[in-house]
């Protein structure tokens, strides 16, 4: 009995030699994929909420009151400066012309008779005919309707302004925003937000801000602010929009606010 335990003892000991050693063989011819690590830099992107505006963006507010009778663009319309984008009610505008010309005629008519009277005077006051107080006011005649006459000029010019007024013309070339108005709608010097604006898409700026965290994580990077500043000359933007790439980036207000210039 002794010898069998013995036997099976032996056998089981050799078979658990033979698995550690195959085993470890097994270990030894397994093979791992490595690799080798190197300091390099790397670009790290962030993005952040903007503000796009041209780089003049217009408001096209009345100079005179009335009621809107022609719209002549579109939303998102390229305008040129000069074009004509909308048209006010011109009856009341166009009659105050025709009475300031009127008031001119008068007037006109008025410097030729206190001018016919002085002439007169003049004559007589050298023969002695009329006294000095007879020429001094056929004189102080004389210019009072010189000067009402200016002042009719000057309501006439007025008037004509003020028509012209009724025409809104674009100031610059660009692009038409949104037109809250309609035709038939009155508009005037109060209306402050505008019948539209008119921005130049040909150079976009485009505004944001760094958080205060960021700022100091910048300034914590690189040292100090100017060189913190100084890393975005380096800067290379790709399109903020497909129609608006952008060529060239500048600090504005310092590291807090950054201005992009981009054109259409």
């Amino acid at each position: 009995m002794k010898k069998k335990v013995v036997f099976l003892l032996a056998a089981v000991l050799m078979m658990a030699s033979c698995r550690e050693k195959g085993g470890l063989d097994a270990a030894e011819q397994t093979s791992f994929e490595t690799m080798t690590v190197s300091k390099q830099d790397i670009t790290l992107e962030q993005s952040y909420p903007a503000q796009i505006d041209g780089r003049q963006s217009v408001k096209i507010i009345p100079r005179v009151e009335g009621y809107l009778r022609q719209i002549c663009a579109k939303e998102g319309q390229r305008v040129k400066k000069g074009q004509v984008l909308f048209v006010i009610d011109q009856a009341t505008y166009q009659a105050e012309v025709k009475a300031a010309e009127a008031n001119v005629a008068v007037a006109k008519a008025g410097v030729e008779t206190a001018q016919l009277n002085y002439d007169s005077r003049k004559t007589l006051f050298q023969k002695d005919v009329v006294s000095d107080y007879d020429l001094r006011t056929a004189t102080a005649n004389l210019s009072m309707a010189k000067a009402q006459s200016q002042q009719a000029q000057a309501q006439l010019l007025s008037a004509r302004t003020n028509l012209s007024y009724t025409v809104l013309r674009s100031p610059s070339d660009g692009v038409v925003g949104s037109l809250p108005f309609r035709i038939g709608d009155f508009v005037g010097p109060s209306t402050q937000s505008g019948l539209t604006t008119v921005a130049d898409a040909y150079e976009m700026y485009v505004y944001f801000s760094l958080t205060e965290r960021d700022v100091m994580s910048r300034i914590a990077e690189h040292g100090s602010l100017d060189k913190a500043v100084a890393v975005f000359d380096n800067f290379h933007g790709q399109c903020v929009t497909p129609f608006l790439q952008i060529l060239r980036y500048v600090i504005f207000g310092r590291l807090l606010g950054a201005l992009v210039v981009a054109t259409s």
